[in-house]
């Protein structure tokens, strides 16, 4: 792949990210409001693990297209 779609491929990486993290922040928001609410938190804990995992395999993926990058030059 040439390194400007790789380049590419980084940037909507670091995007995805972003956009995880901030889904994350919202998701933990929900989860302090649920919580003083005294409603249940177990779906939302849930879906919280879903987003952390899924925000681990985002920036897995950063490093792979970043490594691949490193490897071009």
């Amino acid at each position: 792949m040439p390194d400007r779609a790789k380049k590419t491929h980084l940037t909507l990486a670091d995007k995805h990210i972003a956009e995880g993290e901030e889904r994350i922040g919202n998701q933990l928001r929900l989860i302090e409001h649920l919580t003083a609410d005294g409603q249940s938190i177990e779906k939302a804990f849930e879906l919280l693990a879903v987003l952390m995992q899924t925000l681990h395999a985002m920036q897995h993926h950063r490093s792979l297209i970043l490594k691949s990058l490193d490897e071009s030059d």
